[in-house]
């Protein structure tokens, strides 16, 4: 399995704080069958001004001990980046996610719209794919269903041709439509944030408008608390979410 997302890096951001947290959430990601995952700090101004180098190195580091302490995880470096009025300056040493052309991207605690859609062009026209993480938790993206709200969803974004429809004017199908995927969170899976995130994940399972998961791990604690129970969810939905092979990203190698 593969986690596309994790601040399991120690102490870069407002994920593990020192190497023996790396090492617990590593040995718990482990043990739930994970083989390789992305590690994925904030790029936040004013807050985790992180250069790609020193994720690079971090990166390498950590996969070091993790091969002395005999933790069977391949890391691969990426960054969370936000997508506010710095992220293109940010962005002038690109970090995707592993060899691919992924960018891990969220929206600011007070999202512009317009700004995200400017942000999401920019990274489609210099060749990049945004992954948008945690959609879930994102009500003024996908606010929660009135009737038939997610079947228009995916009804939208399979037809030809475009027809108005409720879906069609939300800012989440403007994304999708632009070229955003979107990364589901296990702790959201697994109640972590509570029951209406958890069944709003549930509804984009459901419709299958995730392309991957991630653990989003910050710290050993937590990730205890909803890793096992998020992984035997989608394993009894059978779903391949985890699965992705990393040869599998559009623009990988």
């Amino acid at each position: 399995m593969i986690d596309w997302h994790s601040h399991i890096l120690p102490g870069l951001d407002d994920g593990a704080r020192d190497i023996d947290e790396s090492l617990a959430i590593g040995r718990l990601l482990s043990a739930a069958g994970f083989r390789t995952v992305h590690c994925t700090p904030h790029r936040l101004r004013g807050m985790y001004e992180i250069p790609a180098s020193t994720v690079r190195e971090a990166c390498a580091e950590l996969q070091a001990v993790f091969d002395c302490e005999g933790v069977a995880l391949h890391l691969l470096p990426g960054m969370e980046y936000c997508l506010d009025e710095f992220f293109q300056d940010d962005f002038a040493d690109p970090l995707p996610l592993g060899n691919s052309r992924w960018v891990l991207v969220e929206t600011p605690s007070q999202p512009d719209l317009d700004l995200l859609k400017e942000n999401v062009f920019f990274l489609r026209r210099t060749g990049y794919i945004p992954l948008l993480a945690h959609p879930e938790r994102l009500a003024f993206l996908a606010p929660p269903p009135a009737g038939n709200f997610f079947q228009d969803a995916v009804d939208f974004l399979r037809r030809s041709k475009d027809t108005p429809d409720a879906f069609s004017q939300t800012p989440l199908a403007d994304l999708m439509q632009m070229g955003c995927l979107l990364q589901g969170n296990l702790g959201s899976i697994g109640g972590y944030y509570g029951g209406a995130v958890q069944r709003q994940s549930e509804r984009f399972r459901r419709h299958d408008l995730y392309a991957v998961i991630g653990s989003d791990a910050h710290h050993p604690e937590a990730l205890g608390r909803f890793l096992q129970p998020a992984i035997d969810l989608l394993r009894k939905e059978s779903s391949k979410l985890c699965t992705l092979s990393v040869d599998d990203c559009p623009g990988s190698g």
